[in-house]
């Protein structure tokens, strides 16, 4: 899988962007705030509908709208099925996304279309931050290549809300209890499909990891990555057992969810722990070995979609190079798999050409993308 062609038009400092890309590394360089980083997140909002820095699509339009009408991202995907052509559209007050000229009516519906691994600056977090970033992480990846999940997680979600909506109103409802059932049924039903999913998922993750971060960073400690729920399933727990543990908690912790007027059992409260040597990466590793954590873990994820899909996904990678010291910059981009169409965003060109040849090179200047020429 690989972007021919993008096109992005009024998006933030972007005015008027139109490339065509190679099909391995392509280098994005220049100085802050010139718009690498929006280049990136208009591919990623093909991927997903969304932006990855922001929840308000009013952030995304140019600052200066007099003439403003509409942004728009467009690109042709080249696929081992054929091209495809996607089109995302927005403004103020409404979204559109169409496929090979359909519109689609909602945005589940372009998940998966297009698959793609995004490592940020921020992606500490998901070692350092809240287990909200590590669901979060966990939600994105397996989305992508499983409908039936983002299906589960969508249900799920309405399923909580209503609950939790009920719950604020208890001492208005003498038949709370018997009104909880159903919405109880549905979170054990779907929730156990959820909780199945991310075992399953973080079992790969650590596995394929852990070689990953040996050489990232050097073997001075193994990593393995561990799966926390409520539940307590099982390795060898299958869905049904998964939901009458469930079914179990949610009926144990019905009183106290009375009390607080929220859902306190469930897939949306279960978490996962980066090991070091077997001690949490969050509480005794430096910043260096938690953002070899994360490294490892995306390129884990390549391989788990590739294996999953039968394509390849997009790689981005915002401002890496600043984030190594130079011994896991160079030992990370030799884990690179060039088949992998990778976009790779730098301050300066000079931070990536010494440690690899990228396949094009392009300088970002005030939201305008030109090509430079690769020293032989």
């Amino acid at each position: 899988m690989l972007i021919s062609e993008l096109q992005i038009i009024n998006f933030r400092n972007i005015a008027f962007l139109r490339a065509a890309f190679a099909p391995g590394l392509n280098l994005i360089h220049g100085p802050n705030a010139q718009g690498k980083t929006n280049v990136l997140e208009a591919i990623s909002l093909l991927v997903t509908g969304r932006s990855f820095r922001t929840t308000m699509d009013r952030e995304m339009i140019p600052w200066v709208r007099d003439t403003y009408e509409a942004t728009l991202v467009r690109a042709r995907v080249e696929k081992r099925s054929g091209e495809e052509r996607f089109m995302l559209t927005f403004n103020q007050s409404e979204k559109h996304v169409t496929i090979n000229g359909n519109p689609i009516g909602r945005l589940g519906e372009l998940v998966g279309r297009i698959n793609a691994v995004l490592f940020t600056p921020s992606d500490l977090q998901i070692v350092r931050g809240g287990p909200a970033f590590r669901r979060r992480f966990l939600d994105v990846e397996l989305s992508q290549i499983s409908r039936r999940y983002l299906f589960c997680l969508q249900r799920y979600d309405l399923a909580l809300r209503q609950r939790n909506a009920l719950l604020k109103m208890h001492q208005s409802r003498p038949n709370l209890r018997q009104e909880l059932f159903p919405w109880d049924a549905q979170l054990a039903e779907h929730g156990a499909e959820l909780i199945h999913a991310r075992q399953r998922m973080v079992a790969q993750l650590s596995q394929l990891s852990a070689s990953a971060y040996n050489r990232i960073s050097g073997g001075s400690e193994g990593m393995k990555i561990t799966y926390q729920s409520q539940t307590q399933p099982g390795d060898d727990d299958d869905i049904g057992t998964i939901r009458a543990k469930l079914e179990q908690a949610l009926a144990k912790t019905q009183a106290e969810d009375i009390r607080r007027g929220a859902t306190s059992a469930g897939p949306h409260r279960d978490d996962f722990t980066f090991l070091l040597s077997g001690r949490d990466a969050r509480d005794y590793g430096s910043q260096g070995q938690q953002r070899s954590c994360v490294l490892a873990m995306r390129l884990a994820e390549l391989k788990i979609m590739e294996d999953a899909t039968g394509e390849c996904p997009l790689l981005l990678l915002d401002d890496l190079m600043s984030e190594l010291d130079e011994s896991r910059k160079r030992a990370f981009m030799e884990c690179l798999d060039r088949r992998i169409q990778i976009f790779l965003t730098a301050t300066e060109r000079e931070l990536v050409v010494s440690h690899v040849k990228p396949d094009m090179i392009f300088h970002m200047d005030d939201g305008t993308l030109r090509e430079d020429l690769i020293a032989s």
